[in-house]
C-alpha cells in the first residue's frame, strides 16, 4: 500500500509500546517414554523465539486494480462494529492504547465518520510449524484508520489518514472455528515485510529467514501451483518452481581474438533472498458475534518477489507472486 501512517497524526493517541513476541519454526514432538525416563527436560534452543509479532494495513474492500486479491466484505464488517460499539456490548480504545471510549465519544469520533473508514490495522502473533507445515495467526487488536481529504487555506486539497479506534482482543485462545460465524472465504491479501515508513510494525519478523524456510521447503518437493490460477490448480513442476523463484542460466557470445573464435558462455543466476519482500495469505475469516473478534484460518501462502527485469530499454521493477502452496491440513479438497 502506497501511503503509511504514522502514529503521530493522531494528536490524542496514548501510545503504548506494541508487544513483542518471538517466532519459532517449531520441529514435531515425537513422545517417547524411554527419553522421557532418562531425560526429564526437553533441549529448547533460546536463540530461536516463539512466535513474532508483526503489524499490517489492510483495506475494507480490495481495490479495483488488485483484482487478482480477495476481501472480507470489511464495510458489512464496519457496521456490526459500530453497531456493537454505540450499544456498549464491544470496547472501542483510543487508538494503539486499552483506554476505551466513552458512548459518546464513540458516537462522535466512529459513529459520524463510518463513511470514511477505508482500512484497519491488524496486530497480529504468527506461528509456523516448518515439520507439519501448518500456521497459525492470533488477532490480538485491529485499529479502524479513516481517509478524507483535508482542506487547508495554504497547502490547498490533501488526502489524509487517520486512526480512529483500536479493538483489542489481548487473549491469544483457540476457538474451532465451526463455533464462529464464516465473514469470509478465500480472504486473499498481502503482507509486506518491509515498512520503511513505520519499520517498527515488522521489526520483530526475520524475512530472510522466514522466506528462506519457504523455499527450501518449495525445493524440498512440496507442491506449488500458479498463485493467478489458483481457482483451477495448476500444478507447477520442480522446474517451473525454480524458474519462478529467480534460478536460471543465461548464455553470452564470448569473442576470443587471438584465436578468432566465438564461444557461448553459460551464466548461471541463483535463487536471490533479497528479492522477497513479502507474504499473500490465502485464509477463511471468522468472528465472534458476541465480541466481534477476528479469527483467520490459514489455508495458503505465496512469496511476493520484486526484481529487476532487463529490458530494450532499460531495466523495470516487477513485483510479483511466483508461486503458491497450501498449507497441510488444506490440501485435500483445494
Amino acid at each position: 500500500m502506497n501511503r503509511t501512517i504514522s502514529r503521530r497524526i493522531f494528536s490524542f493517541v496514548l501510545l503504548t509500546p506494541i508487544a513483542c513476541a518471538f517466532l519459532m519454526f517449531s520441529c514435531n514432538r515425537t513422545d517417547n517414554k524411554k527419553n522421557d525416563q532418562t531425560n526429564n527436560s526437553e533441549f529448547h534452543n533460546h536463540l530461536l523465539p516463539t512466535s513474532v509479532s508483526i503489524m499490517y494495513e489492510q483495506p475494507l474492500e480490495v481495490p479495483q486494480e488488485y483484482f487478482f486479491f480477495k476481501g472480507f466484505a470489511g464495510k458489512s464488517f464496519l457496521e456490526h462494529v459500530v453497531t456493537q460499539s454505540i450499544n456498549g456490548s464491544l470496547k472501542a480504545s483510543y487508538p494503539f492504547s486499552t483506554i476505551d471510549y466513552t458512548t459518546d465519544e464513540v458516537k462522535e469520533r466512529i459513529q459520524s465518520v463510518k463513511h470514511e473508514i477505508t482500512n484497519m490495522i491488524f496486530d497480529e502473533d504468527w506461528q509456523l510449524d516448518t515439520t507439519q507445515f501448518k500456521m497459525k495467526k492470533y488477532v490480538r487488536s485491529y485499529t479502524l484508520v479513516r481517509e478524507y481529504v483535508r482542506n487547508s487555506p495554504n497547502f490547498g486539497s490533501d488526502t489524509v489518514k487517520s486512526l480512529i479506534a483500536t479493538f483489542n482482543a489481548p487473549q491469544t485462545i483457540d476457538v474451532p472455528f465451526e463455533d464462529l460465524t464464516l465473514l469470509a472465504r478465500d480472504v486473499a491479501y498481502e503482507v509486506p515485510l518491509i515498512n520503511e515508513e513505520n519499520p517498527e510494525w515488522v521489526e520483530n519478523m526475520p524475512r530472510k529467514r522466514t522466506m528462506q524456510l519457504i523455499i527450501d521447503k518449495l525445493l524440498n518437493g512440496e507442491q506449488a501451483y500458479s498463485f493467478y490460477r489458483r481457482d483451477t490448480l495448476q500444478p507447477l513442476s520442480l522446474d517451473a518452481v525454480k524458474l519462478n523463484l529467480g534460478e536460471e542460466v543465461n548464455y553470452e557470445i564470448m569473442y576470443d581474438e587471438l584465436n578468432d573464435a566465438m564461444d557461448t558462455i553459460a551464466i548461471p543466476r541463483a535463487i536471490d533472498i533479497n528479492e522477497f519482500v513479502g507474504l499473500v495469505f490465502i485464509e477463511d475469516w471468522y468472528y465472534d458475534k458476541a465480541t466481534l473478534r477476528l479469527y483467520k484460518d490459514v489455508k495458503g501462502i505465496a512469496p511476493v518477489r520484486q526484481y529487476e527485469k532487463l529490458l530494450n530499454d532499460g531495466y523495470e521493477t516487477v513485483r510479483t507472486m511466483p508461486l503458491m502452496m497450501f498449507f497441510s491440513n488444506h490440501k485435500k479438497g483445494k
